[in-house]
């Protein structure tokens, strides 16, 4: 049995009574089940600090973030201690791990591949996919992965168009590698992700990554691909109405094409507790199925949380306290009897919740009309730094944008005094790009190594398209990774410890690693 810790100290106790599905999967695969990785306390941050077992250090630069929420997970494989790993994503946690460890990580589809057995952060939205140090090797873990399960929260919601994966997916995800893939491809930026015009929904782009980003762009167009800028449509929906930000208004209804729950009848404030009641109703089941005798529902383990949280007190690293807090929230949801799921869970034919079922259809909607309606009929913007091309033929076969606005920051809570300032930090906000897109809308993206700053620390582009596009992506991501061959190993030394012990030093902090200085450039 391992440990379920979802990087916190309350749940350390409670073993998860069967493998989750993704686990199950590689197993009858063949894969060696080496453990399970730190991650950050609950998925509640990009900065991965676990707040059970510590900080897991960025292999290439450890004073610098290792990306999150999968913090361990990215660490892993780029320390090659392990060929793969699994993350989760709500909003990032693949992707910017990935991006901060020089790998290939896939944010898949929403609903393609079971969530079972994992604990996640909003349910509806929440996905399960491969890390690993080449798109070939998240190809054969693809193949284990996409297969039918009758438990999937997604069966049967209007998130997700089918309950067997194995209808959808081609027969061989590694038939998509080959290194033509790119040749005739159209790949749009969205203007909004490379500080190229319009409104920057996603926060501004550091110069960095947006010359690093521009160079890989050239590698595109020399691998046959057509680069042009759009503004897309979903992104000015989403942005100007429930995604408006609160300087701007605060989020509303108004304006937003399709009917979406608000708080009063006839109202424009959006209701977002569907999401809230479902993550209780999920979290409860969750926490039933350990059978543990201490933590039996959701207020035993917001106890917990708090406990560890009055123990930490002072320690600026801590999320226990934020984590305490949803708990408790939920707990009371659930004892209020409102915990409803967003699919079918009795199986009466009924939606458990009616909200959850009307947004989902929303973000569907929204998805099908201004997102991959719009691949096929762009009315495409011409690229500013290339002649015009006539676009009017032209479908968007994938989107492309850096994977983080910035090179990833510093990790304060290792900082000691007298360490140097960020030379890379920025005055406006960065984050992670595509978040709409890939999470909210619930299509795939996968994020590839583009190349390193200065210092060492990797970055990464991504590429998304419509729902269910995997296996193109796939394709896409591995001509541009076999063209640049950008991810080299970092540099790690091997170092006896006082018992005679062989053990991994990380760079000289925490695990007292030693780090040589490793090749700049585009290695050869």
């Amino acid at each position: 049995s391992v440990l379920n810790g979802s990087g916190t100290p309350g749940s350390t106790n409670m073993v998860a009574p069967r493998d989750a599905f993704s686990v199950a999967r590689l197993r009858a695969a063949g894969a060696i089940i080496m453990g399970k990785a730190n991650m950050s306390t609950m998925a509640y941050s990009f900065n991965g600090i676990d707040n059970a077992h510590g900080v897991p250090l960025n292999p290439y630069q450890p004073r610098r973030q290792p990306g999150g929420s999968s913090s361990g997970s990215g660490v892993a494989v780029a320390a090659n201690l392990a060929m793969m790993t699994m993350g989760g994503e709500t909003g990032g946690s693949i992707r910017i791990p990935s991006n901060a460890n020089a790998l290939v990580g896939l944010k898949t589809s929403v609903g393609l591949i079971d969530p079972g057995g994992t604990w996640p952060l909003t349910p509806a939205r929440d996905v399960v996919g491969p890390m690993a140090k080449s798109v070939t090797d998240v190809a054969y873990a693809m193949n284990a992965l996409v297969a039918p399960s009758a438990n999937n929260l997604f069966n049967g919601t209007p998130v997700y168009p089918t309950n067997n994966p194995g209808t959808v997916r081609p027969r061989d995800y590694r038939a998509s590698l080959v290194d033509t893939a790119l040749r005739g491809k159209v790949l749009a930026v969205p203007k909004s992700m490379a500080n190229a015009g319009g409104t920057q929904y996603e926060g501004t782009t550091h110069p960095l990554v947006l010359a690093q980003f521009n160079t890989a762009l050239g590698d595109l167009r020399e691998q046959g691909a057509t680069i042009v800028y759009v503004d897309l449509p979903a992104s000015q929906t989403y942005y100007t109405t429930l995604g408006r930000p609160n300087a701007s208004g605060g989020a509303t209804t108004a304006g937003f094409p399709y009917p979406y729950p608000t708080t009063t009848a006839g109202g424009t404030t959006p209701d977002n507790t569907w999401s809230t009641w479902s993550a209780a109703y999920y979290y409860q089941k969750q926490i039933e199925g350990y059978n543990n005798p201490t933590i039996k529902n959701l207020r035993d383990f917001a106890t917990a949380l708090r406990a560890g949280a009055t123990a930490g007190a002072g320690d600026s690293r801590s999320t226990l306290g934020g984590a305490a807090t949803n708990i408790e929230n939920l707990a009371n949801v659930w004892e209020a009897g409102n915990a409803k799921g967003f699919g079918d869970n009795n199986n009466d034919g009924i939606v458990d919740n009616p909200n959850a079922a009307k947004a989902l259809l929303a973000f569907s909607n929204l998805r099908r009309d201004q997102y991959e309606s719009f691949m096929r009929d762009p009315g495409m913007s011409d690229d500013p730094t290339t002649p015009a091309v006539d676009e009017s033929a032209l479908a968007i076969d994938a989107f492309v944008a850096p994977t983080y606005g910035s090179v990833m920051p510093l990790q304060t809570s290792i900082a000691r005094p007298g360490d140097p300032p960020d030379p890379y930090a920025m005055s406006g906000t960065a984050s992670l790009l595509g978040r709409l897109e890939a999470n909210i809308l619930g299509a795939p993206a996968i994020s590839v190594p583009m190349g390193y700053a200065p210092d060492g620390t990797p970055m990464g582009i991504q590429f998304f398209n419509e729902l269910l596009g995997e296996s193109e992506l796939l394709g896409i991501a591995y001509d541009y990774e076999q063209a640049t061959q950008w991810r080299v190993a970092p540099n790690l030394s091997f170092v006896p410890e006082p018992s005679g012990a062989t053990a991994v030093v990380l760079s000289g902090v925490l695990f007292g690693l030693r780090r040589r200085r490793r090749r700049t450039g585009r290695p050869a």
